[in-house]
């Protein structure tokens, strides 16, 4: 999980970082306490993809 504010407000670190996951989609947390908790409760959920919008809302898509 990447989190922080040098990952979400444009500036050289963001710019590098996206271009290393370059072709992967790549989603901004809105909120990183809600992302780190479904992270941690992945093996415990018996569908994680069901269980994600409990935990965090949609994200916004990144675009380098």
């Amino acid at each position: 999980m990447l989190a922080g504010g040098v990952l979400t407000a444009d500036g050289p670190v963001r710019a590098a970082v996206t271009a290393l996951l370059d072709g992967h989609e790549l989603l901004t947390a809105r909120d990183g306490a809600a992302g780190a908790s479904w992270l941690a409760a992945l093996d415990r959920l018996p569908d994680p993809l069901a269980a994600h919008a409990r935990f965090v809302r949609a994200g916004e898509r990144v675009r380098p």
